[in-house]
């Protein structure tokens, strides 16, 4: 009898671990390809870390793992103008997901080294919004207004004023809005000249408060 229980038992034990085998040996190449592109980045062996990623890419075009990697890659090697094209790529896709923890980790990625991006300050600010936290989506477009204020968009003059009046519609009792509110004509509506003005200063102020707060 203990013969025969030993050997029905050994069949039991091994088959569940060739089963698994089987089903990852897909999975564990571009496994093993993406962690050799993050311990290369690591090292600073970028040109090999880029290799690796093109290489995991060419066997999944969409991996978003890797995208991310490459773009943090670009960011590194100071491709800013690149970086941000896979940024935003990928924030938009986390958005359309309504993945919006992971679009604000991509975008704070980048802004971390591109902090006067606009664009991307205004969809964080969106971000915010669709998690239901208006005073920080309030105090991302205070932000953007600031480097419009020095460095207005010259396509889009009234950017300023369209995101204060975006400010004044999600959060109107916010310090933001009371602080920048001497910036713009009560009438019009748009962005008074005079960057060294006493509200300026509390403006700027403000947002830092505010952003410190969250």
């Amino acid at each position: 009898m203990r013969t025969d229980k030993r050997s029905s038992q050994k069949p039991d034990k091994k088959m569940p671990s060739r089963v698994h085998r089987r089903g990852i040996v897909g999975y564990s190449k571009k496994s093993a390809l993406l962690e050799e592109a993050i311990t290369h980045m690591n090292t600073g062996k970028y040109g090999r870390s880029s290799a690796v990623l093109k290489e995991l890419l060419a066997l999944d075009p969409q991996n978003i793992e890797a995208r991310h990697l490459f773009a943090t890659l670009h960011l590194r090697l100071g491709s800013l103008v690149t970086a941000r094209q896979a940024f935003e790529s990928l924030a938009n896709e986390a958005i359309g997901r309504q993945d919006y923890w992971l679009a604000e980790s991509l975008l704070g990625e980048y802004l971390a080294a591109g902090p006067r991006c606009v664009p991307f300050l205004e969809q964080l600010a969106h971000v915010h919004q669709e998690k239901g936290d208006e005073m920080a989506a309030v105090a991302e477009l205070g932000k953007a207004i600031e480097i419009l204020r020095d460095d207005p968009d010259p396509d889009n003059p009234q950017k300023a004023a369209q995101l204060y009046a975006k400010i004044r519609e999600l959060a109107p009792a916010s310090p933001v809005a009371f602080q920048l509110a001497p910036l713009f004509d009560v009438q019009t509506g748009e962005l008074l000249g005079g960057s060294s003005s006493s509200a300026t200063i509390l403006s700027r102020s403000s947002i830092s408060a505010v952003i410190a707060s969250r």
